[in-house]
């Protein structure tokens, strides 16, 4: 690695551009004794933006840079990181203003940074940070908060609380990713949709629910391990998989929808109207909605046959192409309502 330096908040930005373009393994290695004070000074440099820094722990967690001649250059990754002046101070300040964007991100990294650093375990700014990361609801956090509760269960910590409940068995987590992907138990999802008795839940997805990035619980093949009946059990594997297997894509697209911004809607069509129903060559309705001006404007000056062309084969198709999600909108209503089941 040739010698470089830090000076300014662009130079820091594009460094962490070029480590960030690398593959995890290429990163571990570049971030070798030379440029790894050169990382700590791009850190302080864009403090308190930490955007930059949680992209690269997360390439850091990878399963294969858990282990082998990896898993120490990686410790020492972090731990160039965690001296970082401000770094922890600025977790801690957005974790309490709840606008750390990868709140599981940091508590991975303190994972594999405390179990054998006595010093980080003994860091009031750590022990802070954790203590908020138990009350996360973040995906991936909580199974992480409960092996980081017993990593600091042994610590004598400066106020002499205890940090959360430590669990005694855990299986070893060997990625950030296997973290994220684990399911927390029914009833616990931070929307009003997730309950621990399945006829509590409504078929249909709420806004809430759609506006979560936390996945459903699905119970394992081999039943569920919440639930003691085996009668019982059953029923809710059934129901949520039938459901998710249901509305699982329509959940996607639903959710992906709602985070556009205002105005940024895919198209929106005024005044839909039933024409009729047909069943051939499947099942369907027919619609009659109004076009924008200056889509009625062009199409008015086809002939038939062009118009069937433009909307079947030319650039028409994406109006209301085949497998459109298509959603009708009261907006007198001004709020979703869910069928009785």
């Amino acid at each position: 690695t040739k010698d470089i330096s830090i000076n300014n908040p662009r130079e820091a930005e594009l460094l962490f551009k070029r480590l960030n373009n690398d593959s995890p393994e290429q990163l571990v290695l570049n971030c070798d004794e030379k440029l790894l004070p050169v990382l700590v000074d791009a850190i302080e440099i864009v403090h308190p933006k930490i955007e930059n820094v949680l992209a690269l722990l997360e390439k850091f967690s990878t399963e294969k840079l858990s282990h082998g001649v990896f898993k120490s250059k990686v410790l020492s990754c972090f731990r160039a990181i965690y001296k970082a002046t401000g770094f922890m101070e600025c977790v801690c300040d957005q974790l309490q203003n709840k606008t750390l964007s990868d709140p599981a991100c940091i508590a991975w990294f303190l994972l594999k940074l405390s179990t054998g650093d006595k010093e980080v375990r003994e860091d009031e700014t750590v022990i802070r940070v954790v203590r908020l990361l138990n009350d996360s609801k973040a995906p991936g956090v909580q199974i992480i908060s409960q092996q980081l509760a017993t990593v600091f269960a042994t610590a004598e910590t400066p106020c002499g609380v205890p940090i959360g409940d430590p669990v005694q068995k855990y299986s070893e987590l060997d990625s950030l990713r296997e973290a994220k992907s684990s399911m927390r138990p029914p009833g616990c999802r931070d929307h009003d949709n997730d309950a621990e008795n399945f006829r509590d839940i409504n078929i249909l997805p709420t806004a809430s629910e759609l506006d979560c990035c936390e996945q459903p619980y699905l119970p394992p093949p081999n039943g569920s391990e919440f639930i003691a009946n085996k009668e019982a059990a059953t029923l809710d594997r059934m129901f949520r998989l039938m459901r998710e297997d249901m509305l699982g894509s329509l959940r996607q697209e639903l959710g992906e929808e709602l985070k556009r911004k205002q105005g940024e809607c895919t198209r929106l069509f005024q005044s839909p109207s039933l024409v009729g129903i047909d069943f051939k060559p499947e099942p369907h309705l027919v619609l009659s909605i109004d076009m924008n001006p200056r889509l009625a404007g062009r199409v008015r000056k086809m002939k038939r046959a062009e118009a069937v062309d433009f909307f079947e084969n030319g650039p028409g198709r994406k109006v209301l192409g085949q497998d459109s999600l298509v959603i009708l909108l009261d907006v007198e209503r001004r709020g979703a309502t869910v069928p009785p089941k």
